[in-house]
């Protein structure tokens, strides 16, 4: 170790090992110094040194006692000692290991038997919520069974009201006959045949009015354009003699058949 030192401290500062290598002789001069007189005090004072040793030893506060030893024997020593406490650190390592491993187990036990009582509550809750739901329900049953029940009594009871009442009140009603309202189909037929005559009156109006317009020829050109003309006169004539008698008849018809129908509905007696 103290090689090792020398080395480095030559590498970084020269003047160093010098310094260190006359420490260590001083030391070690000093060691040898203090275990002469040791070996000396001890062969003459061999039984007190004991006795103090042994009540040292039981004494609770004992001093802390300094040695002087060689440097050889001092790294061993340290050697020896660090030795011991990679050792005594492989054991801590070992142990702790072992403990982390034993509370892992631990814990891991302790969560196992956690969830399955919790799964054990949870299934007890699950259960006693049905069972209360099944309870609520059948509750709910019974009561609206008891309602039924009730409401069809009364209405066992009130039956025969009801239907004494509907009965009179529909007795009570009178069916009212309006027979002072036209037939659709007459008078449908009646509003055709209006039609029917405004446009013949229609046509003779305009009829006459163009026949008003027209100035009568004379014609001068011999006995037969004369002859011609008044059988085309007397043709025409003839036609208009018969379209306007047709009218007359079809007119006097109509209003005859309006007549009856009006005494009719006249002389029908009305009841309400």
């Amino acid at each position: 170790m103290i090689s090792i030192i020398i080395n480095k401290s030559k590498e970084d500062f020269p003047s160093l090992s010098l310094i260190i290598v006359a420490i260590y002789i001083f030391f070690c001069s000093t060691t040898i110094v203090t275990v002469c007189l040791h070996k000396k005090k001890s062969s003459k004072q061999i039984k007190p040194k004991i006795i103090k040793n042994k009540k040292k030893i039981g004494s609770k506060k004992s001093k802390k006692s300094t040695y002087w030893v060689d440097g050889a024997k001092a790294i061993g020593m340290l050697l020896d000692c660090e030795k011991r406490c990679e050792v005594v650190i492989e054991k801590a390592r070992h142990n702790y290991v072992r403990a982390m491993d034993k509370a892992y187990e631990v814990t891991r036990k302790e969560i196992a038997d956690i969830k399955k009582k919790r799964d054990e509550q949870h299934q007890k809750f699950i259960i006693k919520i049905q069972k209360e739901q099944l309870d609520y329900e059948t509750i709910l049953e019974n009561e609206n069974r008891a309602k039924l029940k009730e409401i069809d009594k009364k209405v066992n009871k009130n039956r025969d009201k009801v239907i004494d009442d509907i009965m009179k009140a529909v007795l009570k009603i009178q069916p009212v006959l309006h027979h002072n309202v036209l037939d659709l189909r007459k008078v449908r037929e009646v509003k055709s045949i209006k039609q029917i005559r405004e446009r013949q009156n229609h046509n003779l109006q305009i009829k006459g009015q163009q026949e008003s317009k027209i100035p009568i020829k004379i014609l001068s050109k011999g006995n037969k354009g004369q002859s011609s003309s008044t059988s085309s006169d007397s043709s025409s004539s003839s036609s208009e003699s018969t379209s306007t008698t047709s009218e007359l008849s079809k007119r006097k018809s109509y209003k005859s058949q309006h007549e009856e129908y009006r005494t009719k509905q006249n002389n029908f007696p009305s009841k309400k």
